[in-house]
């Protein structure tokens, strides 16, 4: 100790000093350097936690994106599917509507040829009525009433004759 006297320290002061330094050491450990360390950690945690919640939100837009480029191409995948039955029924319906039309013209043309088949008979048929008759009157004109009925006989076969060879 006398060396420390020799050397002008005083060991008491020396000892309250040293006490003073560790006192100040601890007073800034607690209430300085513990709440700056807890302060610093906490907001380590926040900035860690936030990119974690960064690096998910990217993770689920990337997913989102993913699906809706997925959606996007089944949709596209059912239009055109939709499309092509729409095409399809249409073709089907049109053929189906040309070969109904094609079968009614048929049968219009068809009825049409029966029909002037059967105005062509009928008007023959009356001609043929009207000449006997025209016929008929220029004889009975000329002959007697005996041949009256022959000569309408004759006529009618004659012309039931003509008739046959024609039609």
């Amino acid at each position: 100790m006398e060396a420390l006297h020799n050397l002008g320290i005083d060991p008491k002061l020396l000892l309250a000093q040293g006490i003073n330094f560790s006192l100040l050491l601890f007073i800034l450990y607690k209430f300085l350097y513990k709440p700056t360390l807890k302060m610093l950690d906490e907001r380590s945690k926040k900035i860690e936690k936030s990119l974690e919640n960064v690096e998910e939100i990217e993770k689920r837009l990337e997913d989102i994106q993913e699906m809706e480029k997925e959606s996007a191409r089944k949709i596209k995948e059912k239009a055109t599917v939709l499309l092509g039955e729409a095409r399809e029924k249409i073709e089907e319906t049109k053929i189906s509507m040309i070969k109904d039309a094609d079968i009614k013209a048929k049968k219009i043309i068809e009825n049409a040829g029966v029909e002037a088949r059967k105005e062509k008979s009928e008007m023959l048929l009356d001609v043929r009525k009207e000449i006997a008759g025209i016929v008929a009157k220029s004889v009975t004109s000329f002959m007697d009433e005996d041949y009256k009925n022959v000569n309408l006989k004759l006529i009618e076969d004659t012309l039931n004759e003509a008739k046959k060879v024609r039609v």
